[in-house]
Order: structure tokens, then C-alpha cells, then sequence
């Protein structure tokens, strides 16, 4: 499928490209529209106009801090249904993702999913009862951006082998790491490197990660500013989606999609053998200042009233890594793939100079998650 996006020249050249149907916050977004369908049909049954969303937990047992991406989404949701999201309201939805297993006869070991459970409470507290609200993810690549998995999700596989291989990663220490970089796995191409500096003009520097687990750390304090770093050490273009606790770099992005609401953008485009340094969240294509910095501070500062409070007691930063391409025709790399289907606040505004283009993105290979201990907030 051809997506259009724009490319960056910072340091090097980069690029974003149009959201794909199957990735990213934008996959759930049918679910979660058909949710917010069902929730207008109570509210409307009980003549409220308004409700609050509440936090969304992530799966027990894992780090991760997807909630307020699903939050933000919910909320963009509802308010096409004509609903009153307020924070102050009677009526709240919340919910929290839950792990399962499914047993297949003809297969050797279980398919792991998870559950996105929604409850919905009246003006005294209580559960609506007679509601259930649930969706199911099975997408390998969602899977693994939600749980913050770090390792390679193969290619060639068909649902199930990419699907026990992300089981692999999860309880495992896939990454390679050389120096501040990770690589997804020892033969990955690609990496990512957290740099962090006190001040919006100051020189970032390199931060080592480290293994807490089976997860990876950077350490991060808060009023500090960090940059995300990508390195695609292949000879192909790769297609990257950057995810901060569940919200993609482009949910504030002034550039939106006319048909879903979303943003208009999805990736970036990384030219081959090039170091490309995101700078913050992107708020248009024009420089100056067309890109907010990514500051380790509380959702919501100086930033849009529809940002998610902050939830959970770690940051988390999310990297998918695919292939892209021009014309119809496939690298050799992408043929054989079977399987298509603390908070970081805004920070001081930067620039990075941007260009549409138009590119094929083939399948989800790496994905690499980078965590943080979010300081207390005074």
C-alpha cells in the first residue's frame, strides 16, 4: 500500500509517512469507535451528555504504559459521537488490558492476545453491570507495542511463528546493545539511542541503557529533555512509528486525517545507512518551532487540554522498524512475509525541516522498547 509522508532534513534527511490500517493506535481505532458507539447508547438511555475517561492499566506483570494512548483515543471517539468529555463528569470509563492464552489442537503451544476490558460507573461509583465492553488485540506487532517488547517479530513467519517468537522476546533479552545503542537482536540493522540534555539548547549526550529484568532502562530525570536517535545501518529506506506511553510523536500534530480525525501522519522514513534524531512531538511540516521537545514532565504543560493525565510509575519509548520503498515492486528483503495484518510532556519548541513523499512500508521486523522510572511529582 502507498503512503504519503514528508521528509526531514535535520542532521540527515527523515520522513513520515500516512498511518497504515494496521498499526498503531490507528488498528484499534474501529474497535474503539464501536465502543464509543456503545457508551453514547447508555449515556443517551440515562440523558447524560457528559463523561470522564479514566486511566486504562496496562497487562499485570509488565512495564508498560500504553493506557494514555488508548485514553486519547477513547476521548477522540466519544467527542464524534457528540459526547462531553470532562474530566469532572459523573458518569467514567476506564479500563485494562488482560492476557490470554488460545489453545490450538493443531498447534504445539498457545497464541497469546490480550483483552482491552472497558467499565463503565454511574454518578455513584457504581458498575453499569449489564455492559461488556471488550476488544480483542491479536496483531503481533500491536501485541508487542503494548507489552514493550524489544526483539525481532519474524518476517517470514506466518501469525503463530511471529506470534511465539514475540512470546520469546517477552521472556527473554533479545537486544543487542553496543555502547547507548540497542538493536533489536544481534542481526538487527536497526537501533535506537536515547540522548538527553538539561536545557532546549543545550548538546545532548548518549545515556546507557541497562537491563533491570528483561527490560531496558535509560535513566531520565525529570525537567530533563531527551531526543530519540535512530540508526538504520541497512542499504533500504526504513519505516519507523515512535510511540511515547501509547501516543504516537504525531498525536498533536496539527496536520489531521480528514476521514478518521487522527493524525495525518504515521512514520518516519529513514534513508539507508543514516543516523536520524527526532527532536520531540511533531506539530507541523513549516519550521520554526514546528516540533515540540520531549520533556520529562507531567502530561498536559503548556501543551492541549485533550492530553491524558499521567498514569503509571515508568515512561515508556517504542520503536517499530519496517522496510519502505518506492514503485510496486517489493525489495527482495519483504518478499516471503506472510504476516500484514513517566510521561513525556512538551518541552520547549524545536525546528527540523520536513517535505512530503510517498512510499510503500512493508511488514513490522524489529520493535524497541526503552523504558524510564518517571520522578515523582512534587
Amino acid at each position: 500500500m502507498k503512503h504519503t509522508g514528508i521528509v526531514g532534513v535535520a542532521l540527515v534527511a527523515a520522513a513520515l509517512s500516512l498511518p497504515s490500517t494496521t498499526r498503531a493506535n490507528e488498528f484499534l481505532r474501529p474497535e474503539i469507535a464501536r465502543i464509543a458507539t456503545s457508551i453514547k447508547k447508555i449515556l443517551d438511555s440515562r440523558g447524560v451528555e457528559s463523561i470522564a475517561v479514566g486511566q486504562f492499566s496496562g497487562p499485570a506483570g509488565h512495564l508498560t504504559n500504553y493506557g494514555p494512548g488508548i485514553e486519547d483515543l477513547l476521548g477522540q471517539e466519544l467527542r464524534k459521537q457528540k459526547i462531553n468529555v470532562d474530566a469532572k463528569a459523573g458518569f467514567k470509563v476506564q479500563g485494562q488490558f488482560v492476557k490470554g492464552l488460545v489453545k490450538d489442537a493443531t498447534r504445539p503451544s498457545d497464541l497469546m492476545l490480550l483483552k482491552l476490558i472497558f467499565s463503565v460507573y454511574d454518578r455513584a461509583g457504581e458498575p453499569i453491570t449489564d455492559l461488556t465492553l471488550r476488544v480483542e488485540v491479536r496483531d503481533n506487532a500491536e501485541l508487542a507495542k503494548i507489552l514493550g517488547a524489544t526483539g525481532p517479530v519474524g518476517p517470514k513467519g506466518d501469525a503463530y511463528q511471529r506470534n511465539q517468537e514475540l512470546q520469546k522476546n517477552l521472556g527473554g533479552k533479545a537486544a543487542r546493545i553496543d555502547g547507548s545503542k540497542v538493536f533489536a537482536s544481534a542481526a538487527s540493522p536497526f537501533a535506537v539511542e536515547i540522548l538527553v540534555k538539561p536545557k532546549v539548547n543545550a548538546k545532548a549526550t548518549p545515556r546507557v541503557p541497562r537491563y533491570e529484568g528483561n527490560d531496558l532502562f535509560v535513566d531520565i530525570q525529570r525537567d530533563e529533555i531527551y531526543e530519540v536517535h535512530l540508526h538504520n545501518t541497512s542499504h533500504l529506506e526504513a519505516a519507523i512509528t515512535l510511540d511515547i506511553d501509547g501516543l504516537s510523536v504525531f498525536t498533536f500534530s496539527e496536520l489531521r486525517n480528514l476521514k478518521t480525525g487522527g493524525p495525518r501522519y504515521r512514520h518516519f522514513i529513514l534513508p539507508p545507512k543514516s543516523v536520524t534524531p527526532i527532536l520531540g512531538w511533531h506539530k507541523r511540516n513549516e519550521a520554526p518551532d514546528n516540533f515540540l521537545s520531549f520533556l520529562v514532565t507531567e502530561y498536559g504543560k503548556g501543551a492541549s487540554q485533550r492530553a491524558p493525565q499521567p498514569s503509571g510509575k515508568v515512561g515508556v519509548i517504542t520503536v517499530t522498524f519496517a522496510y519502505a520503498w518506492q514503485g510496486p515492486k517489493p525489495p527482495e528483503e519483504e518478499r516471503g512475509t506472510q504476516d500484514h495484518g513517566n510521561e513525556t510532556g512538551f518541552g520547549p519548541p524545536v525546528s527540523q525541516e520536513v517535505q512530503e513523499v510517498e512510499r510503500q512500508i512493508g511488514i513490522v521486523r524489529d520493535v524497541v522498547t526503552i523504558r524510564y522510572a518517571r520522578p515523582l511529582l512534587p
